[in-house]
């Protein structure tokens, strides 16, 4: 099912997405994925700023620039993100923000603290070459356990009923992670596998797509590459994401 919403997302999917396979709802973790779960803002510890292009099967090439930055404070994040098509006549403008009501966030990713409770929310406009639409999403992150969390989503278009997206993630000693969920009621399921503490690898499945992907982190820079096949068509992406203070 996530390679159909491939081609219906509001925003041009990141590469972090696509190579998972499994909606971001519980795994999120910035501005790449912020449309789709605009809760996982609370997970950066730094501002970064991430642009990526994607290549969908039969259709013009992708653009996006998205960046987000934690507020002085530790409680509230804000992002924003803007994208479009080769041609320029499809274009997406989001912002959004999340807002910590309790515990650490981040400490989750590393496999180390819980609980902890985010709420996040998005708004923007979006013109697919037919009239500019409102577009909105709210999402909530639960991190239950040391390593263990919840997800949930839901992303409204102008002119479309909206869609809930449900997830869980458990990070396993800090070098495998499990991500699984149900996106408009279909099953996902995927996993990310640290080989390095610069080299990652990922691959998941929902319904008869099959996605993989590849993260190279090195200092302040990350980059993600990733491939979604269903039948005999094939999606790419690529994206580079910079940590301003790392």
């Amino acid at each position: 099912m996530l390679f159909v919403l491939l081609s219906m997302y509001i925003v041009s999917p990141s590469p972090s997405i696509m190579g998972r396979g499994v909606h971001p709802a519980a795994w999120g973790k910035g501005a790449m994925e912020l449309t789709d779960a605009p809760a996982g803002l609370s997970r950066m510890e730094y501002p970064g700023l991430s642009g990526w292009v994607r290549s969908p099967a039969g259709s013009s090439t992708e653009f996006t620039l998205a960046g987000g930055m934690p507020v002085p404070g530790g409680k509230f994040s804000l992002g924003g993100l803007l994208s479009a098509n080769s041609g320029f006549d499809q274009y997406t403008g989001v912002l959004g923000g999340s807002w910590v009501l309790t515990g650490d966030p981040i400490g989750f990713m590393e496999g180390l603290f819980g609980p902890s409770i985010v709420l996040g929310c998005a708004a923007g406009v979006t013109d697919s070459g037919t009239g500019a639409d409102m577009l909105a999403s709210g999402s909530a992150q639960f991190s239950l356990f040391p390593s263990f969390a919840l997800g949930a989503s839901s992303i409204w278009r102008e002119g479309d009923s909206p869609y809930v997206a449900l997830g869980f993630s458990h990070v396993f000693n800090r070098a495998f992670t499990l991500n699984a969920g149900l996106s408009q009621g279909d099953p996902e399921v995927g996993g990310v596998l640290k080989i390095s503490r610069h080299l990652s690898v990922s691959a998941g499945t929902g319904g008869d797509a099959w996605h993989s992907g590849l993260v190279l982190e090195v200092w302040a820079a990350r980059m993600d590459l990733a491939v979604v096949f269903k039948e005999n068509q094939a999606s790419g992406g690529a994206g580079l994401t910079w940590i301003v203070g790392w």
